[in-house]
């Protein structure tokens, strides 16, 4: 999967991954995060169960970290690390791009979450980061898994190392596993399904409901599994296959996202594609009345997006796979000047399903804020 100097392994899940990263920064004395105000809390769940603080960070309107808030941040908490989110695809550019390597020049340990970028990524250790995780089902067709990758002659490789080497004494989560590959069968065959007679469609809509129940049950045996695990068999083989990669998909999501963008110009919502030319999903933040009416339509349809962030105290939308496909920040985020972004993603990895995912879009824009 990665090319060039570094040393890499295969994790369950992604808070697998940063629970060795966790344990690592702990053992060289770190004993607080900074970590996007936008974010899904499983991202600092795990530091958390080190004993370690973590402090929230404003985000910009391409909900990164936003620059000048995180410089006062770093002031603030001398040899705290930082976790840098590639939200929906989103690279560090710019002042962002400059601060992080100012900061790991004063020995600051940064950690890139790359899971939404990691179809844009040909390598995920580019040089900008001391350790890159993804969590790889989301933009691919796995049941399982995440990938950590680091620089064996950077600050972290001694106690990374030691972690990997006994997480993999340990066996892969059957359960998980096993979930996973029902689910990816359940979708496969929902997708695959008539429509066209009433009945066919009843049929078809309890096969949706069927990817819901299953998407939950992966979903919180997932929440369960933070002991470091490797990963599956199955999704060793699928990605060595090169699973959920191609040209084809690439030219679809700038297609989609083109399209998307054409139709939010101008909106009096204010809706716009918060990531244009990311690979993985197209994201369209917009009202909360908005958003809601887009994912509800989406799911509906079965045409889930990989990733659904909810505000604090938030609720899922209903009919999305799994019951909370990613809690948003915590409680303390409630209080927050700012608003929770309202955004949701659009999947591209369905271009047999683009007219109907476009014609929800277009519904949707119609709804009044």
């Amino acid at each position: 999967m990665l090319g060039g100097t570094t040393a890499e392994a295969l994790t369950g899940n992604g808070k697998q991954a940063l629970g060795l990263v966790a344990r690592a920064l702990r053992s060289r004395g770190v004993r607080t995060v900074l970590v996007p105000r936008y974010r899904c809390e499983a991202m600092v769940l795990p530091f958390e169960l080190e004993g370690m603080g973590t402090r929230a960070v404003d985000v910009g309107p391409d909900l990164l970290l936003e620059p000048r808030a995180l410089a006062a941040a770093l002031a603030d908490e001398p040899g705290a690390a930082v976790l840098h989110c590639e939200t929906y695809g989103n690279r560090a550019r710019g002042d962002l791009a400059d601060l992080l390597v100012r900061a790991r020049r004063t020995g600051r340990v940064v950690v890139v979450d790359a899971t939404h970028s990691l179809l844009d990524r040909p390598r995920l250790l580019d040089g900008a980061a001391d350790v890159v995780v993804a969590s790889l089902r989301k933009l691919l067709p796995v049941p399982d898994g995440a990938v950590i990758a680091w620089d064996p002659a950077g600050p972290l490789d001694t106690p990374l190392s030691a972690g990997v080497r006994e997480m993999e004494r340990r066996e892969a989560d059957a359960r998980v596993e096993s979930l996973g590959l029902a689910l990816l069968d359940a979708e496969r065959a929902f997708v695959r399904a008539p429509r066209a007679a009433p009945a066919e469609r009843a049929a078809r809509e309890r096969m949706r409901r069927r990817v819901c129940e299953i998407a939950a049950q992966h979903e919180v045996a997932i929440e369960q599994a933070l002991t470091p695990v490797p990963a599956s068999a199955s999704t060793v083989r699928r990605l060595t296959g090169g699973a959920g990669r191609s040209a084809g998909r690439a030219a679809h999501a700038r297609a989609l996202h083109e399209a998307v963008a054409a139709m939010t110009a101008g909106h009096p919502a204010g809706a716009r594609v918060v990531n244009p030319g990311s690979v993985g999903c197209v994201a369209l933040q917009g009202s909360r009345l908005l958003v809601e009416e887009l994912a509800g339509a989406l799911a509906r349809a079965g045409l889930w997006g990989p990733v659904s962030w909810d505000g604090p105290g938030g609720s899922a939308v209903p009919g999305v796979p799994g019951a909370a496909p990613g809690k948003a920040a915590g409680a303390e985020e409630a209080a927050g000047a700012r608003p929770w972004p309202a955004v949701v993603t659009l999947p591209t990895d369905a271009p047999e399903r683009a007219d109907e995912l476009l014609d929800a879009v277009a519904r949707s824009l119609r709804v009044r804020p």
